[in-house]
């Protein structure tokens, strides 16, 4: 459900998609992003799909991700 979200939500549908890991209610997003705001967003559409109780957002901010089409 939370990549569902992610992909789909009109704050985060354009960004770089991060790896989602579960444990039990609980979600650890990785991956990179070119600014912080893209960040944040990624972390608010996770954490309020229904069922995540909390989210660990290791998501980085990169240059690197900003040359990524």
């Amino acid at each position: 459900a939370v990549r569902d979200d992610l992909a789909h939500s009109p704050r985060t549908w354009h960004l770089p998609q991060p790896v989602v890991a579960t444990s039990g209610n609980r979600i650890t997003l990785t991956g990179e992003v070119s600014h912080d705001e893209a960040r944040l967003d990624l972390g608010r559409v996770a954490g309020s799909v229904t069922g995540v109780a909390a989210v660990d957002n290791q998501i980085t901010v990169t240059a690197a991700a900003a040359a990524t089409p």
